[in-house]
């Protein structure tokens, strides 16, 4: 069964679980436990976990301007995981009174790409070499919000 809930000041102790998805999802580049605290806890951030039988199996956090970060482990993939958490948190952001998000995310993720354009985020352009550990290109997205 999925499940997702906000991580909040009172959650804490699911910065642990979140940091083991994130290093599962970007094993050559994972954000620090720190960095990831400190991102989670900052004011208007809105982070939310899916959980499946008790266990963090995805994460979404942003900003009310960005999309910063969205991992759903390799196992529970093509599932409507990350569609959930994605539409959660855009639906929190709208309802916080933010006006659009943006995210990039690298251009090989064909999957990605397509799952926010299906949410309907729109391309409005590319960073070249965006990416320093491959050098690769960045699609810049953005939704508007209902906010």
């Amino acid at each position: 069964m999925k499940e997702i809930l906000a991580v909040s000041a009172t959650g804490l102790g699911l910065i642990p679980l979140i940091y083991d998805v994130e290093s599962s999802c970007f094993p050559g580049n994972p954000w620090s436990l720190e960095s990831l605290r400190n991102s989670i806890v900052r004011d208007g951030a809105v982070c939310l976990a899916a959980f499946m039988d008790g266990d963090v199996v995805g994460y979404a956090l942003a900003s009310c301007t960005a999309l910063l970060k969205v991992a759903v482990l390799p196992g529970h993939r093509e599932q409507g995981i990350g569609q959930s958490l994605v539409r959660a948190v855009t639906e929190t952001l709208g309802r916080a009174g933010c006006h659009e998000v943006s995210l990039e995310c690298r251009a090989s993720n064909h999957a990605g790409i397509n799952m926010y354009g299906s949410l309907g985020f729109e391309e409005t352009g590319r960073k070249k070499d965006y990416y320093p550990d491959t050098k690769e290109d960045a699609v810049l997205m953005r939704l508007a919000l209902g906010g």
